[in-house]
C-alpha cells in the first residue's frame, strides 16, 4: 500500500479509536459507567494520539516519521499518562492545557466551557499496554 503523509489520520483503524474515545466519553460513561467504559477510552486513546501527533509531523516536516523518532513520541504521551494518572499537579495543568485547546470547538459544538477534569486512577496505567501496539503498527508499516 501507498502511503501518503499524514495519511494515517484517515487510517480505519485510527479512525475506530477515535470513534471510540468520543462514544465511550459522550455516550457510555453517562448511560452506564463501569470498569469497561472507566478504561476504554484511556486503550483508544493511547493508541491515537501517538499516530495522530506523528501524522501532524509528517504533514509539518515534509516527511515520514521514523521509528526512531515513533518511540520518542510513545514515550512522551507514556510519560504524560503515568503523570496525569499519579500526579495531581501534572493532571492538573494537562487538564487546563486540554481545556484551552478545546474551548474554540467547545464553544461552537455545544456552547459549554466546563472545565476538563482528569481521573486519576493508576489501575488506568493498564492503558499503556496499548504503546506497544502502536509501535508494532507502525513498525510494520500497517498503519
Amino acid at each position: 500500500r501507498v502511503r501518503s503523509l499524514g495519511s494515517n489520520l484517515f487510517h480505519p483503524v485510527f479512525l475506530v479509536a477515535i470513534l471510540v474515545v468520543f462514544i465511550n466519553d459522550k455516550v457510555l460513561k453517562q448511560r452506564s459507567p463501569s470498569l469497561i467504559t472507566g478504561k476504554l477510552s484511556d486503550f483508544a486513546g493511547i493508541f491515537a494520539l501517538p499516530v495522530f501527533l506523528a501524522s501532524l509531523i509528517e504533514i509539518a516536516i515534509c516527511r515520514f516519521v521514523s521509528l526512531k523518532v515513533m518511540a520518542a513520541i510513545l514515550f512522551m504521551v507514556t510519560a504524560l499518562f503515568i503523570g496525569m494518572k499519579t500526579n495531581e499537579p501534572i493532571s492538573d495543568f494537562v487538564a487546563e492545557v486540554w481545556f484551552q485547546l478545546l474551548r474554540p470547538i467547545r464553544s461552537i459544538t455545544s456552547g459549554s466551557s466546563t472545565p476538563v477534569t482528569f481521573v486519576r486512577d493508576t489501575s488506568d496505567l493498564l492503558a499503556l499496554f496499548s504503546v506497544p501496539i502502536v509501535f508494532y503498527f507502525w513498525k510494520t508499516k500497517a498503519l
